[in-house]
C-alpha cells in the first residue's frame, strides 16, 4: 500500500464503510476530512445528492477506526443566530480534532450566487472570534472564500485561528465572481 506523507488528511468524501476507512488510516492518513457544510435546517437547500446524517455517519466511523476527524462548514449562506447554534451542536456531537471554516464564494454561475449577499466584514469577523470562544480547545483553520470576505480584517481573523489554506482552495483564482464582472 502506498503511504501518505506524515499529518496528511484525507477528503474522500462520504464513507460508511469501516473496512475502507481502517485501509485509509492503514496508508498513514492522520485525519479524515468530511464537511458538514451548514446547520441541519439549510442543508437540504443547499445539498441534494445527499443528506447530513450520511456525513455525520462517515465521521463517527472514520473516529471508530481509530482516524482523527476534521470537519467544517461553509459561512455566508443566510444563516441565522439558531442556525449557528445548531452548527456548534453538531461539533458536540462529533468531537472532531479541527474544523475548517469556509465562506460562500460567489462564484459566476452558481444558481445561489445571486440571491446570497456577502455580510459586513466586521460581522464575518465576528463569526470567527464566536467559532473560537465556542472551539477553544479545537484547532480551527480558515479556508474557501477567506480574503474575499474578510478583507481588511483577515490579518485579526489569522490571529484567532490556528491556521489557514494555503494558495487558493478549489482553484478559485480562474472563476469569475458575481459583482466583479
Amino acid at each position: 500500500s502506498q503511504h501518505l506523507p506524515a499529518g496528511f488528511g484525507v477528503n474522500p468524501g462520504i464513507c460508511v464503510r469501516p473496512h475502507w476507512l481502517e485501509q485509509l488510516g492503514q496508508t498513514g492518513a492522520a485525519y479524515y476530512v468530511n464537511n458538514l457544510e451548514t446547520s441541519p435546517r439549510m442543508f437540504p437547500k443547499f445539498v441534494t445528492t445527499h443528506d447530513q446524517a450520511a456525513k455525520l455517519q462517515s465521521l463517527r466511523l472514520a473516529r471508530q477506526v481509530g482516524l482523527a476527524i476534521h470537519t467544517g462548514f461553509i459561512l455566508g449562506l443566510g444563516e441565522t443566530k439558531e442556525d449557528c447554534e445548531e452548527i456548534y451542536r453538531l461539533i458536540d456531537q462529533v468531537e472532531p480534532d479541527g474544523v475548517n471554516l469556509n465562506f460562500f464564494y460567489p462564484a459566476a454561475g452558481l444558481m445561489m450566487a445571486k440571491e446570497l449577499r456577502r455580510p459586513e466584514t466586521a460581522l464575518v469577523l465576528q463569526w470567527v472570534y464566536q467559532f473560537r470562544q465556542r472551539l477553544s480547545d479545537i484547532p480551527i483553520y480558515l479556508g474557501a472564500g477567506r480574503r474575499r470576505w474578510l478583507r481588511e480584517l483577515l490579518p485579526s481573523a489569522e490571529q484567532l485561528v490556528t491556521g489557514v489554506y494555503v494558495k487558493r482552495f478549489l482553484n478559485h483564482e480562474a472563476l469569475p465572481l458575481v459583482g466583479d464582472q
